[in-house]
């Protein structure tokens, strides 16, 4: 009888679940299978035996046609537990590696943070040139089937798979660094806005805009600078430490405690995000179209689209001969 063993300390259910599918898919064809499932320690194995096509040994060509067919049923079998194993390393394996090494690293995280983050990884690790697809994945598998009848899904990842498996790790790392600071991020946001909320306003109406260099600018409604406007100073003086310009304009705009923010410059999202986080409900977008602020990004895009507009719908600027 012709057994192999497939073994998993992480996704034993998974595991098992594929294989019953492939050993159903195979009967179908006519191969006959039995399965065995018993637990060795913290791994789960899954036996799958192909039955031999006669009981007894028979000669001549019909027994050599038994052989034939059993060798042929090894193989499909093989195949079909090559591509279970493929799938339980590419979705479960990959999952529970990536969410071990974060407990590793964020042993702090809570259960729907963690979630996140491994959400992050895997995201990240579908780009991963280190990752095998499922046909890669499953052709090494089964060439490794063809000369061993024991595999430890782990064990084969580990030493089989190194780069992918250092891949998991890198990726999972890299998100959870990026959930940390976007939670710092958030936690300064949020001391910003308690602090915004309990100052009194000193301008009724803030209108920020942007140089050709980037530097922002404070005016108020007669176009003037603002007294006390920090955003210059403060881009020179610390324009060589990376900090965000976006937290620039906050910090300028904080100083100045305005009522009303209106915003003239084609802002990115992320930056539109973190002023409306930190002044809620007091951030608009300025319309463009006939704004009399000087320098309004806005109005010189609006003027630019009528323009385009007008120009198809009205009198051609040359005449057709």
């Amino acid at each position: 009888m012709d057994c192999v063993r497939l073994g998993s300390r992480v996704a034993g259910e998974a595991l098992r679940r594929r294989v019953i599918e492939k050993a159903e898919a195979l009967r179908t064809g006519g191969v006959n299978i039995s399965l065995r499932f018993r637990s060795t320690g913290p791994i789960y194995m899954v036996t799958c035996c192909a039955r031999p096509s006669r009981a007894g040994h028979n000669a001549g060509r019909e027994s050599g046609r038994d052989a034939e067919r059993d060798v042929t049923d090894g193989i499909a079998m093989r195949r079909s537990l090559a591509d279970a194993a493929a799938g339980t390393i590419l979705n479960e394996v990959e999952q529970a590696m990536a969410i071990e090494s974060l407990n590793q690293r964020g042993p702090s995280l809570t259960a729907d943070e963690k979630a996140d983050v491994c959400q992050r990884a895997l995201r990240l690790l579908a780009e991963a040139a280190e990752k095998p697809t499922h046909e890669e994945l499953a052709q090494r598998i089964y060439d490794y089937l063809l000369e061993a009848d024991t595999l430890i899904l782990e064990g084969f990842l580990q030493f089989r798979l190194r780069d992918y498996m250092i891949s998991i790790s890198l990726c999972a790392r890299e998100s959870l660094l990026s959930h940390l600071a976007d939670r710092e991020h958030r936690e300064f946001v949020k001391l910003l806005r308690m602090f915004v909320e309990s100052q009194e306003s000193r301008e009724d109406v803030v209108h920020v805009l942007r140089g050709i260099d980037g530097a922002y600018e404070l005016v108020s409604d007669d176009g003037s600078r603002i007294q006390g406007q920090l955003v210059d100073a403060v881009v020179a003086d610390l324009v060589d430490e990376g900090v965000d310009p976006a937290d620039l304009l906050v910090s300028a705009l904080i100083s100045v405690a305005p009522a009303r923010i209106v915003v003239h410059f084609i802002s990115d999202q992320d930056t539109l995000d973190t002023l409306e986080s930190v002044f809620q409900g007091r951030v608009e977008k300025c319309h463009g179209a006939g704004c009399s602020i000087a320098g309004c990004e806005r109005a010189l895009v609006s003027t630019s689209v009528v323009t385009a507009i007008t120009t198809q719908e009205g009198e051609p600027l040359e005449p057709i001969h």
